[in-house]
């Protein structure tokens, strides 16, 4: 059963290539997406922790019935212990280590020039010298665009923060690099041309 899945793995560690992996990308991303989108619109899993909370309610007024009726010391604290992991359950106390959403939100608006760095680590491994260009601007707007993330205020509907500003400033910067260049090479090539 698990043998396909250790020969994609292996297959992918082997024959490395950068279609595959983001393949493999694309791939995790819709599968995360996808169950995102299923908890945000039915709400599976909290209601499955509610019904479940709802049960463990029944059993536990069942259990203090039991409780007043022996009054035994050594129960009523079996059944403050059984009370406050019921109260874990349900509201699970912070560890201390959540990440902030400022972090979260300039991570997000560093990743897709994060990823449009990598997109030129093919051409500098083969010794292209414009290479290092592309990746050091491609870090740079990273950089940028993180920390505008960092500092965008936080919005009630959150795919704003996470999914418009990250992928809605990537693409309007793009196009309007494009347009520049597309202008300058019209530009040059009218220059040319008078000279000639």
């Amino acid at each position: 059963m698990f043998e396909s899945l250790f020969n994609a793995i292996e297959k992918f560690v082997n024959d490395f290539s950068w279609r595959r992996l983001f393949t493999w990308l694309i791939v995790l991303i819709v599968i995360t997406c996808s169950a995102w989108t299923l908890e945000y619109y039915t709400g599976y899993l909290r209601l499955a922790r509610i019904d479940k909370t709802i049960e463990l309610l029944k059993k536990l007024s069942e259990v203090r019935e039991i409780q007043r009726s022996m009054a035994d010391e050594s129960l009523s604290s079996i059944y403050q212990s059984i009370r406050s992991d019921l109260a874990n359950f349900v509201a699970p106390p912070s560890s201390g280590t959540e990440i902030s959403p400022g972090f979260i939100k300039a991570a997000a608006g560093a990743l897709p020039w994060t990823l449009f760095a990598c997109v030129f680590l093919p051409a500098y491994r083969r010794g292209d010298k414009e290479a290092p260009y592309g990746i050091i601007g491609a870090l740079f707007f990273a950089v940028l665009f993180g920390a505008m993330g960092w500092f965008l205020p936080e919005f009630d509907w959150k795919l704003i923060n996470y999914l418009i500003y990250p992928v809605g400033h990537f693409i309007v910067v793009v196009m309007v690099i494009y347009s520049l260049q597309r202008w300058k090479n019209k530009r040059m090539t009218r220059a040319s041309q008078l000279i000639s």
